[in-house]
């Protein structure tokens, strides 16, 4: 309704306020709705809530020297969702306690996808790593005859899995931090693993991964 002056009234202005306030909630709201169903519903979960699909990278405690383990595993699941194929990849993080889901990360975000793309960059190939980490001891110790030994005598055992184009690698070492700092500068492969393992390391942290 406009006023004598040709200007619109109280009533009409706070009519047209509030229909244009009301349809900027619409299209947010319809926004969420859309993010949600890109980025949750359409990955299906196993009823312990972790992605059907196998994880790009985990690192589980196994065993350990102190403490007990409780009723499940402790560690950390990263998987990627790619769906719909075209869209950019997404890092979804989970950190388990006693074989249940405490902690979620990643979800979305260009940042998550960088971290997927540095990963592929690297090109690692499954091996086993009993076999290479016996190679790469032999050559340390032959460029270092007088260094001492890896020896283990308390901490936890780890159960390493990298899912990739190349095939599935696994491996289990009690305090892997250490031999593969050790071994990288002396295998290629164990190298490789490093750098995936860093590059993770530097998405979730350091302290929390535990390699």
């Amino acid at each position: 309704m406009k006023n004598e002056r040709g200007g619109l009234a109280k009533g009409g202005f706070d009519g047209l306020a509030c229909g244009m306030f009301s349809r900027v909630i619409r299209v947010i709201a319809g926004f969420g709705v859309l993010l949600g169903l890109v980025g949750c519903a359409s990955y299906p979960e196993k009823p312990d809530g972790l992605p059907k699909e196998e994880p790009l990278f985990s690192v589980m405690m196994t065993q350990s020297a102190l403490t007990s383990l409780g009723k499940g595993p402790n560690g950390w699941a990263f998987y990627v969702k790619r769906e719909p194929p075209n869209m950019h990849p997404v890092l979804c993080v989970y950190h388990l306690w006693e074989g249940e889901i405490d902690e979620r990360m990643g979800f979305g975000g260009w940042d998550s996808g960088e971290v997927v793309k540095s990963i592929e960059a690297i090109d690692f190939e499954p091996f086993d790593w009993k076999t290479e980490a016996a190679i790469a001891e032999a050559r340390r110790d032959a460029a270092l005859p007088e260094e001492t030994r890896l020896l283990t005598f308390d901490g936890a055992e780890y159960e390493i899995i990298i899912n990739c184009k190349r095939g599935r690698f696994c491996m289990r070492e009690w305090n892997p931090d250490l031999p593969l700092y050790y071994y990288a500068p002396y295998s290629e492969k164990i190298a490789k693993l490093q750098r995936v393992i860093d590059t993770l390391a530097l998405y979730v942290g350091r302290h929390k991964l535990g390699l």
